[in-house]
């Protein structure tokens, strides 16, 4: 047990929150046995994005009776990036970077924030299909959510931002309705102190006040690894067969055939598509995506139950802070900025917890909320704590960062295929190759719709979509070939 001030942090567990039911549960429950030396298409990894490709592989081409599997390394789905994250479902629109207006201007970004929207919509279609009670199965609750500005120069931007999209993309807004809030509203509304810290903004030591925000109504919370074993269970009863334990350590092609290798010397010959959907480990299989793709390590925390502080998920630039509905707990993330190694960039273990960010998240945890008042509410109540908060859980998880911060979902050029130096890759044959991946520590909100848009590339019903086409970086790695 380490207590840091008036917070009690107890490191019960080094798994994260979201995957201690798996501690009480078949761990292999999904895996099937006997992998098969042959598949019509085959998914690597078993996370949200690859059981969402799953899902709607065989959902919308059932009657083509294709032979899907997929392939995930760990013993469970779900024990990656999609267990390890912060549990908010947050579409929204981004404040575009200068090369990302540059690139696609507001028209192809704003078909990007559209795509927020659909998933929105289709994810609540699934619940509905289904007869699934979303909050009772998997913790989804719509809480709504609020980005926050904490200088005047990001109120600024906000406002333009705002004011930009609806004169160029005035059919969005109903999809992604918002509301600009002072710093009034945004004070009030999330019961802070008079100062919150600037290490949610700066290195600098000074205090900054909130400024104002955008809030968004249709952002949700959820236990993310409970959501994806619910899409998994369906996807099952549709026809996708899931392999546990079993790596995919690399697709090889010989004579125009196309073959997936994987843990123990197994090979499998794939007929049709080939989809990669293991995030930050998809350049370990496409090495041309090594300077595309690039892993990074966030760090979050849950604390013990708590009484109601704020009614909605918070965004602080990179950082985040939620109140789960369900038990009253907090979930904190962010802060790698406050790592030694550089923002925690390059990394891929996700055992090991980062000292200098578990010390920013604790501190700002005081200094965000108004502790006093919390303790005398904390005392009043039938929950009992001789400290304000007490931090049940800490864990990290890896992301997958693009090179221009939106992602790759679509088909890959045969160019992308120099795994090994080996030129002759560039030669697929029948069999395609697909990736969703590339999320920038924002997949929970577009995966599930992606997943159906690799489906439908798959089979040539569509083309694919601006900005997320991979195509983009086509030229990069033609050059590399000169």
């Amino acid at each position: 047990r380490l207590v840091c001030k008036s917070v009690w942090i107890f490191f019960m567990s080094s798994s994260s929150f979201w995957l201690r039911h798996h501690e009480t549960q078949n761990n292999n429950r999904f895996g099937q046995k006997n992998l098969p030396h042959t598949a019509d298409i085959v998914i690597i990894g078993g996370g949200f994005t690859g059981i969402s490709c799953g899902y709607w592989l065989n959902k919308l081409h059932h009657s083509k009776n294709d032979n899907v599997i997929l392939l995930e390394s760990r013993s469970n789905i779900s024990e990656g990036a999609s267990g390890r994250n912060g549990g908010h479902y947050w579409p929204t629109f981004q404040i575009p970077t200068e090369s990302q207006m540059k690139e696609h201007g507001w028209q192809g970004l704003g078909r990007g924030y559209e795509f927020e929207s659909e998933n929105w919509r289709l994810i609540h279609e699934f619940f509905e299909e289904h007869s699934i009670d979303p909050e009772f199965s998997c913790e989804f609750y719509k809480t709504g959510g609020l980005n926050v500005a904490l200088t005047e120069s990001e109120v600024k931007l906000f406002q333009e931002t705002t004011s930009s999209l609806k004169k160029e993309c005035p059919d969005l807004i109903k999809g992604l309705p918002f509301q600009l809030w002072d710093e009034h509203t945004c004070s009030k509304a999330l019961n802070l102190n008079q100062k919150t810290t600037s290490s949610f903004n700066s290195d600098s030591d000074s205090s900054l006040s909130i400024k104002g925000g955008i809030f968004m109504p249709n952002i949700a919370q959820v236990n993310p690894a409970k959501l994806t074993e619910i899409i998994a269970s369906k996807a099952c009863e549709l026809g996708l067969k899931i392999f546990t334990n079993t790596t995919a350590n690399q697709v090889s092609l010989r004579d125009g055939r196309t073959f997936v290798h994987t843990t123990e010397d197994h090979v499998i010959e794939v007929k049709k598509a080939v989809i990669y959907a293991n995030g930050a480990w998809a350049p370990q299989l496409v090495n041309s995506l090594k300077d595309i793709i690039i892993p990074v390590r966030g760090q979050v925390f849950a604390t013990n139950p708590l009484p109601p502080l704020f009614p909605f998920g918070v965004g602080f630039n990179d950082d985040y802070v939620i109140q789960r509905k369900s038990d009253g707990r907090i979930i904190l993330g962010g802060m790698r900025r406050k790592s030694v190694s550089g923002g925690e960039i390059g990394v891929l273990d996700d055992s090991q917890i980062c000292t200098q960010v578990s010390t920013a998240l604790h501190d700002f945890l005081l200094q965000f909320f108004n502790v006093d008042k919390l303790q005398n509410e904390t005392d009043s109540c039938s929950i009992k704590a001789s400290a304000p908060f007490q931090i049940e859980n800490h864990w990290t998880g890896i992301m997958d960062f693009s090179l221009d911060g939106l992602p790759l979902i679509g088909e890959l050029s045969p160019f992308m295929f120099l795994n090994d130096g080996q030129r002759d890759n560039c030669q697929i044959g029948s069999v395609k190759r697909f990736i969703s991946a590339g999320y920038t520590g924002h997949g929970m909100s577009r995966i599930f719709g992606a997943g159906k848009l690799i489906a439908q590339l798959v089979h040539e019903e569509v083309s694919n979509i601006l900005p997320f086409s991979p195509s983009r970086f086509q030229s990069r790695v033609c050059s590399t070939l000169l």
